[in-house]
């Protein structure tokens, strides 16, 4: 049951989507609507591809697919009951449980948990309230719906073993799935942290699959970080997606962006003999920690309000307990904690302070599995600038990154495609900002205003002078 509160404890921080429903009341079944309902949200699910378990938390309010306030639900029904409804509408029957969690002392969430199963797709047998004979539901993002032919054709992918296991070899680890739900399916709408010590038996493919996920602050224990470690592997990669900083606290701390990434050596570099001024945990605690905690600080307030996931891949027990201190203070009810070590009884009484979560898994999985989850990204590429005399430059990426934390490069390429396609195209109407590519495809309402508008701009970009053009509106935007 403790494992459940805390599981709950880190869904509330989280925004609705593919893996995620929240609902304020209870599911009635005093009807074939509304069992049908329940019937829907289960198999849309079941059936949508993820690496873990999906969760509908039943008794949060929302807004805009935020939870904003628990109610609580006074009435569970019979899980037996439940699988009954569900077996006798669907094929194959999905795996879910029901799970009472109190809350708060006095309130109790209902939980239905649907594992991640290949026995998919789930179809619907017999067209019943609101479901379709023949259908197969899935969740795209927030919302439920019949799929299409690409729909299945995705989940049949999904559902189709992988090479490793057709071989007889491991595929994807109990221990991947576990981090993956412990750290929100890495959606990349939170920030990321990582402690991590040397780690020579990483393959520069592991570097670059670890720096795609885009992290906001490394803190490394590698004195040679700068030489043959972390940052000399993966801080190319990562500064493609960041503009990126290695300090080793010894530097003048500058004001960060939300694009910026920080790469700590915390305990100095051999590169740099000068910022090696400790030699144990208490001279380092003395030197040292004061201008790591401002680093930490500072993301803290970069950050606000997003969630964010701490990852502990290792180091020395004294070190790693001051660092999980400073974030735990920094971020508070926002972070999540987690120790993704081989050996996570090592840190066994940090992990209980702190409520931590722990895997136990090799650094090496981690990168595969990362690997895997941001395969389908596209590459990241030179971005095209128009000439003032005509034509077009190129600006290599971890350029045009450091630019973007002052201001928006809207080049060229701007809403061709879509940064990322796992983000849903309307996601603006949950209050996230519309993308170009949004724009571009016009999945928000074009106004009346937009004609004169965009004669205006052109007629202050032909001036080549400096001009200032506000626009004022309320939200939310109405068709005019």
């Amino acid at each position: 049951m403790t494992n459940d509160v805390q599981l709950i404890g880190r869904l509330l921080n989280k925004m609705e989507g593919d893996d995620l429903e929240f609902k304020r009341d209870q599911y009635r079944l005093d009807s074939p609507e509304q069992k049908s309902e329940l019937i829907k949200d289960v198999v849309c699910m079941a059936n949508t591809p993820r690496a873990g378990s999906g969760y509908i938390v039943i008794g949060v309010a929302t807004e805009n697919g935020r939870p904003t306030e628990v109610v609580g639900v006074t009435v569970h029904p019979d899980p037996a009951e439940l699988q009954r409804i569900l077996a006798a509408q669907t094929a194959p029957t999905p795996r879910f449980s029901y799970r009472i969690v109190p809350y708060e002392g006095a309130k109790q969430i209902g939980l239905l948990e649907i594992p991640a199963d290949r026995n998919v797709p789930v179809v619907i047998r017999n067209t019943y309230g609101v479901l379709r004979k023949g259908a197969v539901y899935l969740r795209r993002n927030t919302e439920c719906a019949a799929g299409d032919q690409q729909d299945i054709l995705r989940i049949v992918r999904w559902a189709e073993p992988s090479q490793n296991e057709e071989a007889g070899t491991s595929g994807i680890s109990a221990s991947w799935e576990t981090l993956y739900r412990l750290c929100d399916g890495f959606d990349q709408r939170q920030a990321f942290v990582a402690v991590l010590p040397r780690s020579p038996e990483l393959s520069q493919d592991d570097w670059n699959a670890f720096a795609s996920l885009g992290w906001h602050l490394v803190i490394d224990l590698d004195l040679e970080t700068d030489t043959d470690g972390g940052y000399s592997k993966a801080g190319p990669e990562l500064a493609k997606i960041r503009s990126l900083r290695l300090t080793a606290l010894d530097d003048i701390m500058a004001e960060t962006g939300v694009g910026s990434s920080v790469w700590v050596a915390a305990l100095g570099l051999t590169s740099r003999p000068s910022t090696i001024r400790s030699h144990t945990w208490r001279e380092w605690n003395q030197s040292k920690a004061r201008t790591l905690d401002r680093w930490v600080i500072e993301l803290a307030r970069v950050t606000e309000p997003q969630p964010t996931t701490a990852l502990i891949l290792g180091g020395e027990h004294s070190y790693v307990q001051s660092v999980c201190d400073m974030l735990d203070q920094a971020f508070g009810g926002r972070l999540t904690l987690v120790f993704a070590t081989p050996s996570p009884t090592t840190y066994s009484a940090i992990i209980e302070k702190l409520n931590a979560s722990e895997v136990a898994i090799r650094v090496t999985e981690i990168c595969a599995g990362i690997r895997d989850v941001r395969k389908s990204l596209p590459e990241t590429m030179d971005i095209e600038l128009p000439k003032l005399g005509g034509g077009s430059m190129l600006v290599p990426p971890e350029r045009a990154r450091w630019v973007e934390e002052e201001l928006e490069i809207v080049h060229l390429g701007a809403g061709i495609s879509p940064a990322d396609p796992s983000i849903e195209l309307r996601d603006f109407l949950r209050g996230l900002p519309i993308t170009w590519y949004g724009l571009n495809v016009r999945v928000d309402i074009d106004r009346r205003v937009t004609n004169g508008l965009e004669t205006r701009l052109r007629r202050e970009l032909e001036s080549r002078d400096t001009r200032r053009v506000n626009l004022f509106g309320e939200y939310p935007l109405t068709a005019r």
